[in-house]
């Protein structure tokens, strides 16, 4: 994939998803972009979706610079990240997922070059997720600024980005971890006083990497907000000529598992446990959330709309059936929220002007047409 580089380390992407294919069709368009910046591209597909989908999403990913671990199933984050460390041969390991978004070629090269100038131990981006007793004593511990100047003192785990050899100093723990009252942190020097603190995909090994590097490069995750913000950057600040390079990636969050607690087939089956031998499924019925709630359904909804619009199946494919059992599962489950039509709409016109490419060919989706706005891709 790579071509001449000025620093000699090889470099690996990390990519774990539950397979929704219509987010990996889009993923891998723009990924498409920066891959040449990398060496080799891992991915974990953990799934039970139907089988012609999963030949499907295997043939998209098919190449000699790719692996693909499918475990029938639904792994968690962190373990998932733990089996793709412990295949990789590459020097530096930059981890994402099935619903953040690089579109500038040059930035992703620019964070390899973070690392490997030896400038920076590791590129992190900040959160928490964790209870707010292991923030403080985190803080506290490493001579971290104030709440005021940095509320985050954990990791992402994604857009992380850092050398293999470091990974490989901790306990590989990527996981969700609890603590009980009594229990010792060594890294923190600190015995839980509470009865329970936790920490959320990350956390821990957020504390392991803080006792082990020096130096991190820390990034925005530009999230995309129900106010239609993505990080502090705000939609009516963004025209065709500054998208990109004011917007030079951006994570959609709490999209990617849609298929595993949102979408389900006219059955009432998820769509991720479709194929379950057991006949058994999880069979969900989804209700309108609560007023918080309710408006970030939309956005998902928008976010799962524009995917599967713009990277349908191809007809030809065997698995094409799926673009209606997908279209059907969307349209359930966005009238049985009860879903608000204009913030809906808001929603998929903004999504669309980012990830549909609006610089190659301006556009807008009519919701009313979403089932047939479709776009050749190469």
């Amino acid at each position: 994939m790579c071509g001449e580089r000025e620093f000699n380390m090889t470099r690996a992407v990390h990519l774990p998803t539950p397979g929704d294919p219509y987010l990996l069709g889009m993923w891998k368009y723009w990924a498409e972009k920066w891959l040449h910046q990398i060496d080799h591209l891992y991915i974990h597909l953990n799934t039970w979706i139907d089988q012609p989908v999963i030949d499907y999403i295997k043939r998209l990913f098919d190449g000699p610079n790719t692996t693909l671990i499918l475990e029938q199933g639904w792994a968690n984050h962190g373990p998932a990240l733990t089996e793709l460390v412990k295949i990789t041969k590459e020097d530096l390991v930059l981890f994402l997922e099935d619903d953040f978004f690089l579109f500038d070629p040059r930035g992703v090269d620019h964070l390899f070059q973070l690392v490997e100038s030896g400038q920076y131990d590791a590129v992190v981006s900040p959160r928490n997720s964790c209870s707010s007793a292991l923030t403080e004593q985190t803080r506290e511990v490493f001579h971290l600024p104030s709440y005021q100047i940095m509320p985050e003192t954990m990791f992402w785990p994604c857009l992380y980005l850092g050398k293999k050899e470091d990974l490989f100093k901790t306990d590989l723990d990527f996981g969700a971890k609890t603590w009980l009252r009594g229990e010792k942190i060594e890294q923190l020097n600190w015995t839980v006083p509470e009865d329970l603190v936790c920490g959320d995909t990350f956390v821990w090994m957020s504390i392991q990497l803080r006792s082990l590097l020096k130096s991190f490069a820390s990034f925005d995750q530009l999230r995309h907000h129900p106010d239609n913000s993505f990080g502090s950057i705000k939609i009516n600040t963004l025209t065709p000529q500054n998208l990109y390079s004011t917007i030079t990636w951006t994570h959609i969050g709490a999209s990617s598992s849609g298929i595993g607690y949102a979408l389900a087939d006219e059955d009432g089956a998820l769509l991720h446990q479709r194929s379950l031998k057991n006949g058994n499924p999880n069979r969900v019925t989804p209700v309108a959330p609560d007023p918080g709630l309710a408006l970030d359904f939309a956005r998902r909804s928008a976010f799962w709309t524009t995917c599967i619009a713009n990277f349908p199946i191809p007809d030809d494919d065997p698995a094409a059936y799926f673009n209606d059992v997908y279209r059907r599962a969307l349209d359930k489950f966005m009238k049985n929220c009860g879903m608000d039509q204009p913030q809906y709409s808001t929603f998929l016109y903004t999504l669309n002007f980012l990830l549909g490419d609006h610089v190659d060919k301006p556009r807008q989706i009519d919701p009313s047409q979403q089932s047939h706005f479709t776009r050749n891709r190469r």
